[in-house]
């Protein structure tokens, strides 16, 4: 009798954490699946593209300009992406007045980011390219479509209609593969190879701004300063949050390539995009975003804490199991993939594996956060884990080289996510539901 008592308890158990998987985050996460393989994918063969064609220093060089342009690109965002799908969850009424104001906003922004790029391409200190003004310019242009692109995606998955995003993404992603081919092919500089990165990037924003037109919202340029003043109010965190993480994933690139050179930053990046398609997990946490604001707004505090639940499972049983088989075999993959001349990425690209497992825990915990309306926790933590990256990049990479990037991004992902815990935990609110 006890035996069955049992079995019958797991069986409820289980069904109750399958039933947290709601059959609206089931369908986008199968559409979210889809766009990051074709994404990941595009990207992947992008890259074993142009490491394969470019020397170590050339790609290096493009990495640096891609880095500063990113860098540079946090002006034209805002934190306002995210503000878009918080505010439209569940309220999508007010799309048209958002959409209109944010990408007006949007349009004075991306001038001055222009602006301020072409200041940028005087700064001394980088060892220089012969193409690096316009390389830099047009790798700016390419980050503004992919920004305006962001904004309507933003809309997506406030809608939950992934599969908007998906056809979004193919465009774009797959548009960037055919610009590395084609640069291999005809055996173009990296002139050529950004100039269809923008051709590959702005059709992308056309066809996520024709799918806004079907939904019938027409979008004029307009700034109503009240309401754009309090949008910036409440985003400030958000910029705080996007400005320090902007600077987080670009500063270890930048302070190699200042300490290093370009062919270190070659071999540094090589891992780093590896790394991409190991991040393909997260696509789960762009699924949990719009049903965690849902939540939260109506207090169901049963189906938060499922879904906690089966976080927590995903974490221990599937990615972790797959972080330590990636570790272990990383070597042959990435000789098979790259070839000889990228052996030195392999070392920090171990570190930088075990760095994207306690990241996918810590977007989700910067998620909750978010959707607490509590921007500035995220803002502190970003801050001390950006310090403390900074730190241990400036303090060891002339001593260890390269693989003290991978190390130092590892140990401020750990602190990041341990401080962003204690956070979600301490809320009263949410105690009783917490990770």
């Amino acid at each position: 009798m006890s035996i069955d008592i049992t079995k019958n308890g797991w069986s409820h158990r289980w069904q109750n954490i399958l039933a947290a998987i709601d059959k609206t985050i089931l369908f986008n996460s199968l559409w979210l699946v889809l766009g990051e393989a074709v994404s990941k994918g595009a990207m992947f063969l992008a890259t074993i593209l142009l490491i394969r064609y470019l020397s170590p220093t050339d790609f290096g060089h493009f990495s640096l300009a891609n880095s500063l342009a990113v860098t540079a690109g946090m002006v034209i965002d805002f934190g306002l992406s995210t503000i878009v799908t918080r505010d439209l969850s569940g309220n999508l009424d007010s799309t048209q007045k958002y959409l209109s104001n944010i990408l007006s906003l949007k349009l004075l922004l991306g001038v001055f980011y222009l602006f301020l790029i072409f200041i940028i391409t005087f700064f001394p200190g980088f060892d220089r390219h012969d193409q690096w003004t316009l390389v830099l310019l047009l790798l700016a242009l390419f980050i503004w479509f992919q920004d305006l692109t962001g904004l309507f995606a933003s809309l997506f998955i406030a809608e939950e209609r992934m599969e908007k995003l998906f056809f979004v993404q193919v465009v774009h992603y797959c548009g960037i593969a055919f610009a590395a081919l084609v640069t291999v092919h005809f055996q173009w500089d990296l002139k050529g190879l950004v100039t269809t990165y923008v051709l590959a990037a702005s059709t992308g924003t056309a066809m996520a701004y024709i799918f806004i037109l079907k939904k019938n919202v027409r979008l004029s340029f307009r700034l109503d300063r009240h309401f754009i003043s309090g949008l910036l109010k409440r985003s400030l965190p958000l910029f705080g949050a996007l400005a320090l993480t902007t600077v987080y994933a670009n500063a270890d690139t930048l302070i190699i390539g200042q300490m290093l050179g370009a062919e270190a930053v070659g071999f540094y990046q090589g891992a780093y995009k590896f790394l991409f398609v190991f991040q393909s997990f997260n696509l789960l946490n762009t699924a949990f975003f719009p049903r965690i604001s849902i939540y939260i707004k109506t207090g169901d505090s049963h189906a938060f804490n499922r879904l906690n639940i089966v976080v927590m499972l995903f974490c221990l049983f599937i990615l972790l199991p797959l972080t330590l088989l990636a570790i272990l075999f990383i070597k042959p993959i990435l000789l098979f993939i790259y070839g000889e001349k990228m052996l030195p990425s392999i070392d920090p690209l171990r570190f930088m594996i075990g760095a994207a497992s306690v990241y996918f825990l810590r977007i989700y915990l910067s998620n909750i956060l978010i959707a607490q309306d509590r921007q500035r926790l995220m803002f502190i933590t970003l801050c001390t884990g950006l310090l403390f990256n900074i730190f241990l990049n400036i303090d060891l990479i002339p001593i260890y080289g390269v693989a003290t990037g991978g190390l130092a991004l590892l140990l401020s992902e750990i602190e990041m996510c341990g401080l962003m815990l204690f956070f979600v935990r301490k809320n009263t609110v949410m105690r009783s539901t917490s990770v």
